[in-house]
């Protein structure tokens, strides 16, 4: 039942806690019980209620330790029968994901003829489905850790991960195509006297630079190809504009 299952996950969190966590705790204690110890003797070595307190917390935090193996032994049971249903939940959420991310590679915000405005509102949407998915993962990878069991969800954490970057770097591509066609578009728009092919091939460079220093996956994407091949044909013009206007 859903009121026994949030018991025993709390019951697992204390066993996790106490095992990722009793180095740090007891050091914590520690420092307290010294810091008492000298305020006791700056009081004229009167033990107060604050060390006391804390002498008592150090008692109880050594015997939690010790009730955790039986504690553990006894819900052996209740850990087994809710470890196979957690598995379980976790691989129809990793066909589930595995689902999106087939359908997130057809996206066509990594297609150049989709359009910077059309591009960067699906982003926003793929983004928004992506969180959904991410906080899935982390409550299952919760469930996963704390029944001693988180290599399970690894794939689905690789898949997760591997969308997300796609996400970003697709953002980036699109900030960089953006910038590029802006660009070319006001360019376009000169006046012959006005055309400056110097200064043009220079910033030209610099966006080609630009283009360059995207993360390398991009270069599998068809708007990379996209965006690098409209700046290279461009690039190939100006000198032809120079010739004219000399």
């Amino acid at each position: 039942e859903e009121g026994n299952f949030e018991m025993l996950r709390h019951a697992m969190d204390c066993i996790y806690q106490v095992k990722t966590r009793t180095d740090e705790i007891e050091y914590e204690l520690d420092v307290l019980v010294d810091i008492a110890g000298f305020l006791a003797l700056e009081n004229g070595g009167a033990v107060g209620p604050q060390q006391i307190k804390l002498t008592q917390l150090q008692d109880s935090f050594a015997g939690a330790k010790k009730k955790m193996p039986a504690l553990k032994k006894g819900l052996r049971p209740l850990i087994e029968a809710q470890s196979e249903r957690i598995k379980a939940d976790i691989n129809d959420f990793e066909a589930k994901v595995a689902s999106h991310k087939a359908d997130f590679e057809k996206e066509p915000v990594f297609v150049y003829e989709t359009g910077c405005d059309a591009a960067y509102s699906r982003i926003d949407e793929m983004h928004h489905d992506l969180v959904d998915i991410e906080n899935g993962t982390l409550n299952l990878l919760e469930l996963a850790t704390l029944f001693e069991f988180p290599d399970v969800i690894n794939k689905t954490k690789d898949m997760v991960n591997s969308m997300r970057k796609d996400l970003i770097i697709t953002k980036n591509l699109w900030d960089t195509i953006n910038i590029v066609s802006t660009t070319l578009d006001e360019w376009q728009g000169t006046l012959w006297n006005d055309i400056n092919t110097g200064a043009m091939e220079e910033e030209s460079k610099m966006m080609a630079k630009a283009i360059k220093s995207l993360d390398k996956r991009v270069r599998t994407f068809d708007a990379f190809n996209g965006v690098d091949t409209l700046l290279k044909n461009f690039l190939v013009t100006l000198p032809a504009v120079s010739d004219l206007r000399s």
